[in-house]
């Protein structure tokens, strides 16, 4: 059926110009730029009318009446959209557009197949495999055959946007990639050492320039303690502590080379942490300053080393004259001046900042001084604080004389501010450090005395004179133990001994400590309503929550004042008044009121946070109070405040109370619950070793002894089948207590083992026992309960 006569018997469907023009009057289109379309039909009237359609919709026209032609005109140029005819005289126009989409060239060009002929689905289907991107079948209104094209169009146009975000998308990804290598490109070549190491203090990186540095591989020094690279011990160590102290520092240190050779360079340490804030350890990056200053005198005579420099350098670099003008800026140092780097040009850079002390270290630059300053800098366009970090190097000329200054800006905001918060849990930390090794040897020194004084007690006649001096030595020795757990508090977690305790009692003890820190002009008394209610708690810990209480009251008082301590039994119906989940039938209150400046709500509320004072600086860490909630908390007691400014103020605690009958009492076990048992003893310290041999010998025990846990091994070894239990002290030379014990286990899965230190951590115990350890008794340690431990150890 030809052309002509669909046009006779459809005078809707396409017919002739003056139904072109009609449609292109009612619907109009203009495309930002002409899409491209070729418009492929063998029939003349067909390809005039679907090209006048197209040329007055906005469309740039191409025409082919074959598929030669079609062939030839996508070859010249590849359309946007092409218009195929199925039916061509030479080749079908399925296979012309399997073949469009088959060439990478062309793949991207639309294709909407036409036929005048009635197909069936399956041809349309066929031609729609083929990869064509629609199928209309003729005859059609203008209106509906422009708007198949426009559906093409906008087809064409999203597949491009999506080729080009697509390709915008692999772009970034690949600058990103680039930025990523560029940045590690950075790291792995800076001419500064940079070296990280664990909380241990071990090495964990070792750059290459502090390889080149120092003449170590890093194979040679990771794993190893940082010390190797300080000319002395005992300065790495002050370096240590006062970075985990400070959270940064800045100071020339002595290094000592491979070869033995020592060196001075510039080092900055900073903490090192992981995303959660948990520490890692120390980084450092240090220059060796001579190289830092022939590098300087090479930065002064070649200008294109210095560009380089200035221009890459990852913080803000000024350059001034003479004068203190500013000759250069890179992009950095203008965004912390708020100000664009040409903008700078010309000005003195001192009269930029508004910091007076900034102004300072670039006069000392300026006078041939190198200049260092760190603190808060608020930038002048807009106001926002920041903290700042400048070092200012002269460069002389020839002749010694200041030719310009080049001024390093680093913004340490961030850094700066957790530090700050961190600050004060890190110097607990080293607290906690110091005070368990002193702990260890404090009560190894009190496990000797109280020994000896047990000894002494019981070998000495009933009412000798001497006893009582016994007696007065082994309660010392407790006291000392007590302050040692005191001293532990403060960084270290602890697990709870709890006893059955009378407050008023504690209260009556402390009282005399106290008057050793509270001036004498402050009154202190004693309260009670008596009853001397009893409570289980850690009597360590109690003495903590009163020492802390009272301390607070004697820095609210001064030197004039009233202090009162007491206690009294309260229902559980009153706590609960105030604290709905107070469970207990009763509760001992124990109060503090003193006559100080007293506390405004804000600070009320505020005064349980963890390093919250109002001391003054350096004064107080503001942690007394949060310890003191931690502990009565741990108690399953509650807190309670009232304070008035001007008025004082009294901290209410409450404890459950306990009855009387629920202490605890220790009862001595004679020989005869000892009788045929056989131990070993092992402690390398030898007094040590002897006191609590004789003790044991006296209950009834056979006794072997071992001065440290390798000779203990050897011994089990050979007499595993006579020994019924083991006690060893934890810290010893070669193998300690639970390596021992690790041996033990080894030859014997069911040897029993009690281990003894003068200082653990709080999950020491539990940790140990969950692994097979009996026991875990802390020195200084009563015989009594040795004995009773023994005795449970033995009878399982």
């Amino acid at each position: 059926m030809s052309f002509k006569i669909v046009i006779h018997k459809r005078s809707t469907a396409l017919g002739g110009s003056a139904i072109v023009d009609r449609h292109h009057r009612t619907v109009r289109h203009m495309s930002d730029s002409k899409t491209t379309v070729l418009v492929v039909d063998d029939s003349p009237d067909r390809l005039l009318i679907h090209s006048l359609i197209l040329t007055k919709s906005g469309y740039s026209v191409t025409q082919a009446t074959n598929g030669t032609d079609c062939m030839a005109a996508l070859r010249a140029q590849v359309p946007d959209i092409v218009i195929l005819d199925v039916v061509l005289p030479d080749i079908n126009g399925i296979e012309i557009c399997r073949t469009i989409k088959a060439d990478e060239r062309t793949r991207n060009a639309l294709v909407l197949l036409i036929s005048s002929i009635e197909i069936d689905s399956l041809d349309q289907s066929r031609g729609l495999d083929s990869g064509a991107d629609g199928y209309l079948i003729l005859p059609v209104k203008n209106q509906e055959f422009i708007s198949r094209v426009r559906a093409l169009e906008r087809i064409k146009r999203s597949e491009d946007g999506l080729r080009d975000e697509v390709e915008r998308h692999r772009r970034t990804v690949e600058m990103l990639r680039r930025s990523e290598e560029y940045a590690r490109s950075i790291i792995d070549c800076s001419q500064d050492m940079i070296i990280t190491v664990d909380t241990d203090r071990n090495i964990v990186e070792f750059n290459e320039s502090a390889q080149r540095t120092f003449g170590y591989s890093k194979e040679e020094v990771v794993g190893r303690n940082v010390n190797m690279l300080y000319a002395d011990d005992d300065e790495g160590r002050r370096v240590h502590l006062k970075t985990l102290g400070e959270g940064n520092v800045v100071r020339e240190i002595r290094n000592r080379r491979k070869n033995g050779e020592f060196f001075t360079s510039l080092l900055a340490a900073s903490v090192l942490k992981n995303h959660e804030g948990e520490l890692l350890g120390l980084v450092g990056v240090s220059r060796d300053v001579s190289l830092q200053k022939r590098a300087e005198e090479a930065l002064f005579q070649s200008e294109e080393r210095y560009r380089l420099l200035f221009n890459e350098a990852p913080m803000g670099i000024v350059h001034l004259d003479a004068a203190g003008a500013v000759l250069n800026a890179n992009a950095i140092a203008g965004l912390m001046l708020g100000k664009q780097p040409d903008e700078l040009r010309s000005q003195r850079l001192a009269e930029l900042l508004t910091n007076d002390q900034i102004g300072g270290v670039i006069g000392d630059a300026l006078g041939g001084k190198h200049g260092f300053y760190e603190g808060e800098y608020r930038q002048s366009s807009d106001g926002r604080p920041y903290t700042l970090r400048i070092i200012t190097r002269p460069l002389l000329a020839s002749g010694g004389a200041v030719e310009s200054v080049i001024c390093i800006f680093e913004d340490i905001t961030e850094q700066r501010n957790a530090q700050r918060q961190l600050v004060q849990a890190q110097k607990l930390e080293s607290l906690g450090t110091l005070a368990g090794g002193i702990a260890h040897d404090f009560n190894n020194l009190l496990a000797m005395i109280l020994g000896n004084a047990e000894l002494l007690r019981k070998n000495l006649p009933e009412g000798h004179k001497a006893a009582r001096y016994a007696e007065s030595i082994i309660d010392v020795a407790h006291k000392g133990s007590s302050i040692s757990r005191q001293m532990l508090l403060f960084s270290h977690p602890s697990e709870l001994r709890l006893q059955t305790v009378r407050i008023f009692k504690v209260i009556d003890e402390l009282r005399t400590m106290l008057q050793h820190f509270i001036p004498k002009t402050v009154d202190i008394r004693t309260e009670t309503d008596g009853r001397q209610g009893c409570i289980s708690c850690d009597i360590g810990h109690l003495h903590q929550v009163i020492l802390n209480l009272c301390i607070n009251a004697k820095d609210a008082m001064g030197d004039h004042g009233s202090l009162v301590l007491g206690d009294r039994v309260v229902p559980g119906s009153l706590v609960r008044e105030r604290f709905p989940d107070a469970g207990a039938d009763e509760y001992v209150q124990l109060t503090v009121t003193d006559t100080g400046v007293g506390m405004d709500e804000s600070t009320l509320a505020r005064i349980f946070d963890p390093f919250f004072t109002t001391k003054e600086r350096g004064k107080g860490t503001g942690l007394g109070l949060s310890i003191v909630a931690g502990i009565v908390r741990s108690h399953r007691g509650f807190v309670d405040v009232i304070s008035k400014v001007g008025g004082g103020s009294t901290f209410a605690l409450y404890f459950p109370a306990v009855t009387e009958g629920q202490e605890s009492h220790s009862t001595e076990k004679g020989p005869a619950a000892f009788a045929g048992k056989k131990v070993l003893v092992v402690d390398d310290e030898e007094v040590l070793l002897t006191i609590l041999k004789e003790y044991l010998e006296e209950i009834g025990c056979g006794v072997v002894t071992a001065c440290d846990g390798a000779q203990a091994v050897s011994i089990y070894r050979d007499r595993m089948n006579e020994l019924d239990a083991v006690i060893s002290d934890l810290g010893m030379p070669s193998m300690n207590g639970v390596e021992m014990f690790s041996e033990m286990r080894k030859l014997n899965p069911a040897v029993k083992v009690i281990i003894s230190s003068g200082y653990t951590d709080g999950t020491f115990k539990s940790r140990m026992m969950k692994e097979g350890i009996v026991d875990v008794l802390n020195k200084p340690y009563r015989f009594e309960e040795i004995g009773e431990v023994l005795e449970r150890t033995l009878r399982t």
